[in-house]
C-alpha cells in the first residue's frame, strides 16, 4: 500500500462558518474513495467554542487546582466545566472527556488569539457525519493528544464516519503459519497521525488533509474506539474528585 497525503489550506475560520461547505469547495476535485482529516480546532472555531479568559470568573476551587498545578485559574475553570478531573499534579492536569483520557480536556490556547482558550467540539461525531454526507469522503477528526509514558504529543482520532476504525487480524496467520490470537490496529488513528505531520500544528493554515491510496478494509461502522472503563488499561490509584463529578 502506497500513501499520498496532501495539506489543504483554508481560510481563517470564524464562528458562524459553514465548515462542511467550505471544505467542500476545496476539495471537489478529489476522489470519493480519498480520505478526508479535519482538525477539531476549527469546527471549535466555528461553533464559537473560543473562549475570552478575561469573562472567565474562577471558583475557589479552580484556584487551588492552579495553585497545585502552575495553570491559570481560568484555564482550570474551564477545565472543571469541560471534563472529569481524574489526575494532577504540578505542571499537569489528567482529564476524562468524553471517554478520552486526555490533559487540560483538549482545550488548547495555541492558534486562540491573546488570552483566549479554545474549547473542544460540542459533539464531534455529529460534525463528522456532516462532513462526510457534504464532500461524500470518509471523514477523521483529529486533535493531538499526549500519550502515557511518552513525549510529544500524536494525532489522534476523536471521531469519524465512513470508515472502519479497527482492522481485525485475528485468526489470520503470520510469517510462521501460526493463528494470531488478537491482534487489532487501529487504522483511525494511525491515518490521524500521518496527517497530522503535514498538517503541521503552529501556522500552517492546513487544518484539513486528503489522504490517497488508503485501502479499506471492510465496510463503514460507528464502532466506538475507545475502551470501556472496565477494560481500562492506565487508571490513576487515587482519582481526583472535583464537584462536577457524581
Amino acid at each position: 500500500m502506497k500513501l499520498e497525503i496532501k495539506p489543504i489550506k483554508l481560510p481563517l475560520i470564524k464562528k458562524g462558518d459553514k465548515l462542511p461547505l467550505i471544505i467542500h469547495k476545496h476539495i471537489e476535485k478529489h476522489k470519493k474513495t480519498d480520505i478526508l482529516v479535519v482538525s477539531q480546532t476549527i469546527i471549535s472555531k466555528a461553533e464559537g467554542r473560543t473562549k475570552n479568559l478575561e469573562t472567565i470568573e474562577p471558583t475557589k476551587e479552580a484556584k487551588k487546582i492552579a495553585e497545585k498545578t502552575n495553570k491559570k485559574p481560568e484555564i482550570c475553570q474551564l477545565i472543571l466545566n469541560e471534563s472529569e478531573i481524574i489526575a494532577l499534579g504540578e505542571n499537569y492536569i489528567i482529564t476524562n472527556k468524553n471517554g478520552l483520557i486526555c490533559a487540560n480536556a483538549q482545550i488548547d490556547q495555541s492558534n486562540a488569539g491573546p488570552n483566549k482558550a479554545i474549547l473542544p467540539p460540542k459533539n464531534p461525531e455529529k460534525t463528522a457525519k456532516k462532513i462526510h454526507k457534504k464532500t461524500k469522503t470518509p471523514t477523521i477528526i483529529t486533535d493531538s493528544i499526549g500519550r502515557p509514558f511518552r513525549k510529544g504529543a500524536v494525532g489522534t482520532a476523536i471521531a469519524y464516519s465512513g470508515i472502519k476504525p479497527i482492522s481485525n487480524y485475528t485468526n489470520k496467520k503470520d510469517l510462521y503459519n501460526q493463528k494470531m490470537k488478537t491482534t487489532t490496529q487501529c487504522v483511525a488513528d494511525e491515518l490521524a497521525s500521518a496527517a497530522n505531520i503535514v498538517m503541521g500544528e503552529s501556522n500552517q493554515q492546513t487544518p484539513i488533509a486528503i489522504i490517497k491510496g488508503f485501502k479499506h478494509h471492510g465496510k463503514p461502522t460507528n464502532r466506538k474506539i475507545n475502551r470501556k472503563p472496565t477494560n481500562m488499561i492506565f487508571t490513576p490509584k487515587t482519582p481526583y474528585k472535583n464537584k462536577n463529578q457524581k
